[in-house]
Parts: structure tokens; sequence; C-alpha cells
């Protein structure tokens, strides 16, 4: 989508979500809390980017240059794909929603908003972990110095890792095959078809 896209899109959720809260008795008819509603289809990137400042403040970071600490991002370093990392915000949004609007009957304003900020923390605190014991697992390769560049691969088996030190050399690896060929097999070098 890009910045412009993002930019445009979170312009008109935001300024949908505060025309809906500002609500006017004479042209809609009041649900609960408005404030509620408009906020929690927005509120995983609100309490994202709340998150990334605080933790960008925290390190002493320059809060409008770009890292790798969003949630998404997250979700990408645990292993899932784009996609899948969508469809778990939207289903993460979407829960978030049913909470909220099933404790509006229950609980005030300020106690919905301190549980989704307590249900936020618990979620990224436990992506957190996951990350970290994954990584345990991953061995780092660094192309170039810094930590911008560094690249998570799998640990090589011992065995791999002779493996690869064999074609680095220009020795050639020895092929070990699971099934020996029939012999009658012959090897047939062409054009397919």
């Amino acid at each position: 989508m890009g910045d412009s896209g993002s930019l445009t899109l979170g312009l008109i959720l935001g300024f949908l979500a505060i025309r809906y809260a500002c609500y006017h008795p004479d042209v809609m008819t009041p649900i609960g809390n408005m404030l509620v509603i408009a906020v929690s289809p927005i509120l995983i990137p609100m309490l994202d980017v709340m998150r990334v400042v605080l933790v960008r403040i925290k390190r002493r970071k320059h809060l409008f240059k770009a890292d790798r600490n969003h949630i998404h991002h997250k979700l990408m370093n645990m292993g899932l794909g784009k996609s899948t990392a969508l469809v778990i915000l939207f289903a993460v949004s979407i829960g978030f929603c049913i909470v909220n609007f099933t404790l509006l009957s229950l609980l005030n304003s300020h106690f919905i908003f301190l549980i989704d900020i307590i249900l936020w923390s618990a979620m990224n605190s436990w992506f957190t972990y996951i990350i970290r014991k994954r990584k345990q697992g991953l061995k780092v390769i660094e192309t170039k110095p810094g930590p911008e560049t560094a690249a998570y691969v799998p640990a090589l088996s011992e065995q791999e890792s002779d493996l690869q030190t064999k074609k680095r050399s220009g020795q050639r690896p020895e092929m070990k095959s699971k099934t020996p060929a029939p012999a009658d097999a012959k090897l047939i070098i062409g054009e397919a078809g």
C-alpha cells in the first residue's frame, strides 16, 4: 500500500471515528458509549503506534526513523508470512471489537480501555517471548557489520555444516542416495517431450 495509501486510509478511519464519536442525537441514535464503538476498530494501529513511540523514546531513537518494531514485523519475525500476519491482525481487531461491545453494558469506558491495554501488552509480551525462543534455535549470519543486516538462518547440523565447508573449499561432496538406482537404469540427457 505504501506511505500514501496507509496515511490516507488512516486519515479516513480517524476522521470517521471522530465523526462517529461526536454524534448529534438529532442526526443518529446513540448506541452505548460512542467513543468505545468509534475507537474499537482502529484500536490495534493506535496501540501499536503508542507502543512503538514509547519504545523509541526509551531507547533514545529518532521517533520518525523506520525500524522493524511494529506488530506486523513481530508476527513476521515469528515466522509467519505477510498474509498470515494480516489475517491474525484482522482477527485480533475483530476480537477487540467483540470484547469491547460486550463489555459496554457492564463497564465504564475507562475500564474497557484499561482492559484493552492490558490485553495488548500481554499479547506483545507473548510475541516477544516467542521471538526470543525462536532466535535461540537460530544462528546469526551477518553480511555486513550492523544489526540491520543480520539474517537469521536455522542452525545447521554437524553433517550439513561439513557439507557446506566442502562446497566452499571446492571439494566435491559425497552424494548419498537413500535408494539405490536399478542396475538397468540409464541417464538420458536431452529435451523432454
